[in-house]
């Protein structure tokens, strides 16, 4: 039996939906935001799991490297095509947002969304680094330049 994972994911807390090939929900939860928690919430499910979906987010790079690195099948969505599958939801909760994540992660076989990979971490690192400011050049540097008003 085939198994999808939805999660809601916040700075503190996570939602977490498991739901199986037919849709029924098997787990509703909320859990810290922590990788290792996170893991151990899915591992009754573990080898019959096939997406985890996450919604593209400031933790994305972060999560979705820790989750492939304890063997969780993670996915990151496009954050329009999340948001637009779930625009149709009357109650916007966390809950129901993973819930709805976990479904796209069961249609997304059929073509239903659309998955794409986080930045790789090497990015926010390189935009991290300050770059060096050119120091000014004297006047005297420039050849040829000639001041056209009059000063002084």
């Amino acid at each position: 039996m085939e198994h999808f994972a939805g999660l809601d994911v916040g700075v503190k807390d996570t939602s977490v939906c498991v739901v199986d090939k037919d849709g029924t929900i098997l787990l509703e939860a909320s859990v810290p935001t922590d990788p290792d928690i996170l893991a151990a919430t899915l591992k009754p499910w573990r080898r019959s799991l096939r997406r985890v979906g996450h919604e593209a987010g400031s933790l994305s790079p972060w999560l979705q490297r820790e989750l492939e690195a304890r063997g969780v099948p993670a996915a990151c969505l496009d954050a329009f095509a999340a948001r637009d599958a779930m625009k149709a939801q009357r109650n916007k909760t966390d809950k129901h947002d993973a819930r709805a994540i976990a479904h796209l992660m069961r249609m997304t076989g059929r073509g239903a969304s659309r998955t794409g990979a986080p930045n790789t971490g090497k990015t926010p690192q390189l935009r991290a680094k300050p770059r060096p400011t050119p120091a000014p050049s004297p006047r005297s540097d420039l050849p040829g330049l000639r001041c056209r008003w009059k000063c002084g």
